[in-house]
């Protein structure tokens, strides 16, 4: 969510590279750290912009198309001569296009000598051939000198207090915005963000991977967020061109992982900390004299308003995407070895908890070292969510619309879940025993070894409990009562052993809260009823970082401290209940939605969509670490289960089903929620979208038909009524693309697979040639109706004549289609989105296919692309991929942000059409197109009705 642009602003410059030279500033303990070393001429190969679609285009390894070069320093024209340049530069853009291993040897066969990272490993990583470079690990060592901050310095930053502690600003007032102001509130984001990096001790930290994998190194996110300032504002207008285009390219599009093994390598040669320190000030410029001097902001006859037609909201935007990033990158350094990052100046302090001298038992007791945790009984009630257009604050798209929810009576802990109560949990072998886990928390357990929360830092011998507490920056004394910082698994799998340990409660079993919940025992001058009729009752609109934790609602929010506190530190809200926002997010039984009315922003229409996808569990309340919009009443943030995010969670029980909502049912086990429908979502998400369109009866005769064309001949029923011109060239097209296949030549005819088989007519005239095939369908309905099919059942489906009438027809097989040829086939439920799975998990799949075929699939998928570019791991070489589509774009079935065209890049204004960024693809992958045809196929809907389509049918050879 936080990362993806869809209208991925892309620089589709194939000429000169943007890159500045000029010398950053020197560290006075590294006087020659910025030394040009020369580097023998030779031609590069380097890597073409992105598109609109945020992926690279032409390429390889489905990174982008290379461009061969000869540069020179300047790295200014398609043929030149490199005699010197910064080494660094050349070598990203030389080395980052070969594969990892020849990348790695490559670099490292010039620079072993007086690599300072040589000696003292055991072993090299591949992402280490980044380290040691312009000498930017002395420069990062230790304190950061001034020069540091490339906008404005902590202490003459807005925001700071007497002390020198640098805190988050209130969220500005859109109603009365001027240049001033606009520039303050950058200043503060800009310069909290930098501070953040500060803490990154030496070059290691910058490229280490995360220890689970799942995000970019920091160095990404070190670019990654002035990208996005310029990105958004040359989409707005504010910008007639990129600061640097090929940073903006290569820093523009990060990760949510989709699965916790979906192990992302981030080895590949990134740009030296000094050239993205180069890069971020000459954002900063740029930025500020956008504010300053663009007359959208022109404040000569009074403040200005900014709502979502204004070119400026895209600046806003800015501000705000950056304040995210200080959030979940404040979480990635807390995941970060503890050598590896320091205390930076000017930094927030810890609560002053920590340093209350008292001794911190290995056995904590109830009462003594955290507060005893009652559930607390709360009166339901109606609660309206959704934020109103003209609220004068920046909000995400999913913020708006409306949604009214009649909230029942229920019970909540008064307390999130404690550091003393966890421990309990743990010393019972909660992470051991496999009944408390739901299937996907279970498998993420067990993936990452998990015997405590991964914060809790082991201080005694294996076996002794004995545990302190990662912070941000420092290892502290456990703090018993403090939240339990926990992924949503966590969270669940301790609400069954509590359950079992005590009993289930009176009024049903323990969950975590939902969204609407959440606002009901959210303090009732600063709920939503309240932001709505006064502005200033949603708090960060008025409060600064250092204003937070003072009066009856205070909080720890917006940076007034930089760690989590004691759960009964600030008052209680008007339901009993502490905490109800800041100090730690909590997790909720809501996944991820959009609202009634939802409409994405042209500027940015995919920083939510993407995560509409039943896989995202909604959090709410905000954190500690949480500033600007992610601070206010209507903030609507999520996360994916098994991901950290300084959050914690508080029990629930209740009646009845709990009032969250679900798009997709059962698309990962353990939530408690009803599935949503078309009248809680509007029309954005039908109710297609919370069910198999695939299961219904009428769907089922459809493509029993399509599959089957001769059935109904017994009957007296045509397939296509007797007429003039009728198009019977339109019939048999799953036999047709079969055909194709066969007839394209593979270089062996032993095993083939047909990707999305339906009912199978496609797959049992493959059996007619290859020796076995592979068939799957992600409707278990049409899976079972082929299964029944070569088991030798005799099916039969209604065919619509006219209105109410219809007609009982016999499923008819092709001519050479029996039982002998049906056992070839191997039928089974599974997902075209999971190919790069199935090619490691699955039995299946071991040796490979000479033939796949993936029919009218591929925009009905969710992620297309992870579709083609798993193929090159199930192809056998010699083998023949056949892909017919009528690239049919719906939202629907795949999120805007993941087609592969259909759409107009809304910089260059240019019409992307799919079928090129297929063959782009599939070249990426290495696979030549030997074929090109176009495809027709006839659907029955009734005997005088019809759907006519012309599909794309295409082959390609793995060479």
């Amino acid at each position: 969510m936080f990362l993806r642009s869809a209208r991925r602003s892309a620089i589709r410059q194939t000429g000169r590279l943007s890159h500045s030279t000029a010398a950053r500033p020197t560290s006075p303990s590294s006087p020659a750290r910025f030394e040009n070393r020369p580097l023998a001429t030779r031609s590069v190969v380097v890597r073409g912009p992105r598109s609109s679609k945020g992926r690279v285009l032409g390429g390889a390894n489905g990174i982008g198309p290379y461009y061969h070069y000869e540069v020179d320093g300047s790295l200014g024209g398609v043929v030149g001569r490199l005699s010197s340049g910064n080494p660094s530069t050349v070598a990203f853009l030389g080395v980052r296009a070969k594969s990892t291993s020849a990348a790695f040897s490559t670099q490292l066969q010039a620079d072993d000598a007086d690599d300072q990272y040589s000696s003292g490993r055991s072993h090299r990583e591949d992402w280490m051939i980044n380290l040691g470079r312009n000498g930017d690990n002395e420069w990062l060592t230790g304190d950061r000198p001034i020069d540091w901050y490339t906008g404005m310095h902590p202490l003459d930053c807005p925001g700071v207090d007497a002390n020198g502690t640098l805190r988050s600003l209130p969220l500005p007032n859109l109603s009365r915005v001027t240049r001033e102001s606009a520039k303050q509130y950058f200043d503060n984001s800009w310069t909290l963000y930098e501070m953040l990096f500060a803490g990154l001790r030496g070059d290691e930290p910058f490229y280490r991977p995360p220890v689970h994998g799942l995000r970019h190194p920091q160095i990404f996110y070190y670019g990654h967020t002035p990208c996005l300032y310029v990105n958004k504002l040359r989409v707005s207008g504010v910008l007639d061109g990129p600061v640097n285009a090929y940073f903006e390219s290569i820093f523009e599009v990060g990760v949510d992982e989709m699965l916790w093994d979906d192990m992302h390598k981030n080895d590949m040669l990134w740009p030296a900390v000094s050239e993205v320190f180069e890069y971020r000030k000459d954002v900063y410029n740029t930025v500020v004299d956008a504010i300053m001097n663009h007359p959208s902001l022109d404040d000569s006859n009074g403040p200005v308003t900014v709502n979502q037609d204004h070119p400026m909201w895209a600046l806003f935007m800015g501000f705000e995407h950056e304040r995210i990033h200080l959030e979940t990158s404040s979480v990635l350094f807390r995941e970060t070895p503890i050598e590896l990052v320091q205390r930076p100046k000017h930094w927030p302090s810890l609560h002053p908890s920590v340093y209350d001298g008292v001794s911190r038992s290995t056995n904590p007791v109830e009462g003594e070292d955290y507060p005893s945790n009652e559930m607390v009984d709360v009166q339901g009630r109606t609660v309206k969510l959704g934020k109103p257009l003209d609220f004068p604050s920046y909000g995400w798209d999913n913020e708006y619309g409306e949604r009214t929810v009649d909230v029942p009576n229920f019970s909540a802990s008064k307390h999130m879940i404690t550091n003393g109560e966890f421990f309990d949990f743990v010393k019972d072998g909660g992470y051991r025993r496999k009944e408390y886990w739901c299937d996907d928390g279970w498998a993420w357990r067990s993936h990452r070894n998990m015997k405590w929360p991964f914060f809790w830092t082991p201080v005694g011998p294996a076996g002794s409990h004995e545990y302190g507490l990662r912070a941000i920056y420092e290892e502290i004394p456990m703090q018993w009562d403090w939240p339990a910082d926990v992924t949503y698994y966590e969270s669940k799998a301790y609400c069954l052993w509590k359950s079992e340990r005590d009993g289930p409660p009176k009024n049903g079993p323990l969950r975590v809260l939902t969204e609407a919940e959440h606002n009901v025992i959210r303090h009732q001058d600063h709920n939503l009823d309240a932001a709505r009729s006064n502005v200033d009752a949603d708090k960060v609109m008025v409060t600064s970082g250092s204003n937070f934790p003072k009066g009856g609602t205070g909080a720890n929010l917006n940076m007034a401290y930089s760690s989590q506190n004691p759960v009964n530190f600030f008052p209680p809200s008007h339901t009993g209940h502490f905490d109800t926002v800041g100090n730690a997010w909590e997790w909720t039984e809501d996944h991820f939605n959009p609202l009634k009315n939802f409409e994405v922003h042209h500027v940015y229409d995919d920083f939510s969509t993407p995560c509409f996808d039943g896989k995202h569990s909604m959090i709410v309340g905000g954190s500690f670490m949480s500033t600007g919009d992610e601070a206010s009443v209507f903030a609507r943030f999520h996360f994916r289960p098994h991901f950290l995010q300084h959050s914690g969670f508080r029990l629930v029980s209740s009646d009845g089903e709990a009032p969250a909502m679900h798009l997709f049912p059962g698309s990962f086990s353990g939530q408690a929620a009803k599935a949503a429908s078309e009248a809680d979502y509007g029309a954005e998400i039908s109710e297609e979208t919370s069910s198999n369109v695939y299961e219904t009866d009428d769907l089922m005769s459809m493509y029993l038909g399509l599959h089957f064309p001769l059935s109904g001949s017994r009957e007296g029923v045509d397939a296509v009524i007797d007429h003039v011109a009728a198009p019977l060239h339109g019939l048999r097209f799953p036999q047709r693309v079969a055909n194709l296949l066969t007839a394209l030549a593979p270089e062996k005819l032993e095993r083939a697979l047909d990707v999305g088989c339906a009912v199978g007519g496609t797959s049992f005239e493959l059996a007619k040639s290859f020796n076995h095939v592979e068939a799957f369908d992600f409707s278990d309905n049409f899976v079972s109706a082929a299964k029944r099919l070569q088991s030798g059942e005799q099916l039969t489906f209604e065919v619509p004549i006219e209105g109410d009438i219809s007609k009982q027809v016999s499923v008819v097989q092709e001519d050479g289609v029996d039982m002998s040829v049906m056992s070839r086939v191997n039928f089974f439920q599974g997902d075209a989105s999971s190919l790069s799975t199935y090619a490691e998990t699955r039995n299946e799949f071991k040796g490979g296919f000479d033939g796949v075929i993936l029919s009218n699939l591929l925009c009905r998928l969710p992620d297309p692309e992870a579709a083609l570019v798993a193929l090159p791991g199930i192809v056998n070489k010699g083998g023949v991929v056949v892909i017919v589509t009528p690239f049919t774009w719906l939202e629907e079935f795949t999120n805007r942000a993941k087609w592969l065209g259909g759409v107009i890049d809304p910089v260059s204004k240019q019409p992307i059409h799919s079928k090129d960024v297929l063959r782009t693809i599939m070249e990426e992958q290495g696979f030549e197109k030997i074929h090109e045809e176009e495809m027709p196929l006839v659907i029955r809907e009734h005997r005088r009705k019809y759907q006519y389509i012309v599909s794309e049918a295409s082959g390609w050879r793995k060479k």
